[in-house]
């Protein structure tokens, strides 16, 4: 058997050598005074149909998603034509008019031809 004196012993050898642990504090419903859950009396009675609600709700989601689709677009198209960014697509500065155009003027254009600088 431990005596009292040897459970307070190995009690604060578990917490730690000198360490005070403190307790959260003790919350409760003190402040509210005559206090009790609501009932479905206290609930209020819908006035309108759900589908009327949930359809006026949704439109006015799909505006809020319209307006920033079109802001996006309006900032990216801002964003090129101003030169800010560069999106990289076809490297215009390295290519020269014969091959921007691509296909042979004489002739078939079902064949693509590449033309490289100094090739006739």
């Amino acid at each position: 058997m431990l005596s009292s004196s040897s459970v307070k012993l190995v009690r604060c050898g578990l917490k730690g050598s000198g360490r005070v642990w403190a307790e959260p504090p003790r919350r409760g419903m003190a402040a509210l005074k005559n206090w009790t859950k609501p009932s479905m009396e206290e609930y209020g009675v819908p006035t309108e149909s759900w589908s009327t609600v949930n359809a006026k709700r949704q439109a006015r989601y799909n505006m809020t998603l319209l307006g920033g689709v079109v802001f996006t677009l309006f900032s990216v198209f801002v964003a090129k034509t101003s030169g800010l960014i560069n999106f990289y697509t076809t490297p215009y500065h390295l290519l020269n008019d014969e091959t921007t155009k691509g296909y042979k003027n004489e002739g078939d254009t079902d064949e693509l031809v590449i033309r490289l600088p100094g090739s006739k």
